[in-house]
């Protein structure tokens, strides 16, 4: 979690410097974090309004319609669900 938090006062020191929204960028967020500190980073990542793009091998968001678009790529095809 200190890893994620240097990397969102880097996000938060973009958008002071630059006046602009940065994307972020996240690989394989359930590798790194446990259940329960993946969702707060999810719900605070939610709360900044910036465009977030995460890559995994689970599914994270579960049923949650706050964390939509979600694509699956599977032997070069892409499917959403």
């Amino acid at each position: 979690m200190l890893v994620a938090a240097m990397y969102l006062a880097q996000v938060e020191l973009a958008r002071v410097l630059t006046g602009t929204e940065t994307i972020i960028l996240i690989d394989d967020l359930t590798s790194e974090l446990d259940n329960n500190n993946r969702q707060k980073l999810l719900q605070y990542l939610h709360g900044l309004g910036n465009q977030v793009l995460i890559t995994g091998v689970d599914q994270i968001g579960g049923n949650n319609p706050e964390f939509s678009g979600m694509f699956h790529v599977e032997q070069g095809g892409i499917s959403t669900g």
